[in-house]
């Protein structure tokens, strides 16, 4: 069994995590484990990283990071499945206390990201 959730699944989150081209309140569960994803796009990365670097001459990345091209639904459920397929998870800690309830699943879950207007 497999299911993602989005701590926000609205047009605005959608909105703005396209254009900062990052994406933190990703959860996955992979049959009980639960895990925790960070998104960001090639482009934000490049960006935190010679900022990072020059500034304090090192750059650390978010833990369980995936990079894409660019960070929308559709990319992310994608891309989190191949990593299942692919056992990535097997590598990862999981988080023993999380409330799915007040998460948003949005897969398989086929329903349009809420309105918020």
């Amino acid at each position: 069994m497999i299911k993602i959730y989005f701590e926000e699944n609205n047009e605005y989150a959608e909105f703005e995590a396209s254009k900062k081209g990052i994406r933190m309140d990703i959860f996955v569960q992979v049959e009980d484990d639960i895990y925790n994803l960070t998104f960001y796009s090639i482009d934000r990365i490049s960006e935190e990283f010679y900022k990072n670097y020059h500034r304090k001459g090192y750059y650390l990345t978010p833990p369980n990071l995936v990079i894409l091209k660019e960070i929308t639904t559709k990319s992310i459920i994608e891309t989190t499945l191949k990593l299942v397929e692919q056992n990535f998870f097997q590598k990862l800690g999981c988080y023993s206390e999380v409330d799915l309830e007040a998460l948003a699943e949005v897969y398989p879950n086929t329903s349009p990201p809420r309105s918020i207007i």
